[in-house]
């Protein structure tokens, strides 16, 4: 059993958000990969039927303190390189850094030490200019590779290793990134006409073909017609909607992009829902 307060415990669910059964944004494969891969458990056969926060409490309470020592230590890695630590998640972050390092029987590591990524680093307001640039721009061809470098650009802002477009055997890639052990195709429209269902239907055709694993991300410049809801929600969808619009508004309240996906991730796994719109998101 790893020694570990109840205070101690308490800071670790807060930085780790384990609130209603959940653990960070892992899915149910995702987590037991996570935890088969860092401890050789396999979860669901060693703790049936439990959530992911309940299996997480059973492995701190069951475990010896190096274990337990080392699944804090990669939860904390896996939260830095997939979120953005807000200012005040700061100090509970580096709290459980000590708590892992103690299990692990390593020596405490300073706050001077500890450089912990926050929404300061996003420049905002190049993004808000270079999106504007965008919309200037009157050739639709120009303007949409235009949008592509932008949505390069703005990938790399938040760390998701991005690949620009780029070109494979009877398709055209806008561009691609790397989230929570997916890698996210991107289909990039800038047009006045309202998308339609043939542009979705291409889209999902590309990320079929490719891995079990791919996922795609739309963002359109107009909205999406009706039917595409009808067509897509609740049949399997492996992509999820967004607007420019939604951009500028992330880029004015200067809000994090991860948490915006896993936000409208959630939406499609639990509810079957294709798009979700920011100001409708909890």
């Amino acid at each position: 059993m790893a020694k570990i307060n109840f205070i101690e415990k308490q800071k670790l669910e807060r930085i780790l958000n384990m609130d209603q059964g959940y653990v960070l944004d892992f899915s149910n494969r995702t987590f037991q990969e996570f935890i088969k891969d860092c401890l050789d458990i396999d979860i669901y056969k060693n703790y049936p039927n439990l959530s992911k926060a309940k299996i997480l409490r059973a492995i701190l309470e069951n475990e010896k303190d190096i274990y337990v020592g080392k699944l804090i230590n990669q939860l904390l890695k896996y939260k830095k390189e997939f979120h953005t630590i807000a200012d005040n998640e700061k100090e509970d972050f580096i709290f459980c850094i000590d708590l892992s390092n103690r299990l692990l029987g390593k020596v405490g590591v300073s706050e001077k030490k500890v450089t912990v990524e926050t929404n300061k680093s996003i420049d905002f307001d190049e993004i808000k200019r270079k999106l504007y640039s965008v919309t200037l721009i009157e050739k639709p061809n120009e303007r949409g590779f235009e949008f592509e470098k932008f949505l390069n650009y703005f990938f790399e802002q938040f760390r998701l290793n991005p690949r620009p477009s780029y070109k494979i055997i009877g398709e055209q890639i806008d561009g691609s990134f790397s989230f929570n052990n997916c890698t996210y195709l991107v289909e990039a429209k800038w047009k006045k006409e309202i998308i339609g269902i043939d542009d979705l239907r291409i889209f999902s055709d590309k990320i079929i073909s490719k891995s079990a694993f791919t996922r795609g991300l739309f963002i359109s410049f107009s909205n999406f017609n009706d039917y595409i809801f009808q067509r897509y929600n609740n049949n399997h969808a492996r992509f999820i909607l967004m607007t420019v619009q939604e951009l500028f508004i992330l880029a004015e309240r200067k809000m994090d992009f991860k948490e915006l996906l896993i936000k409208k991730i959630r939406v499609l796994e639990e509810e079957g829902i294709v798009f979700r719109n920011i100001m409708e998101l909890n």
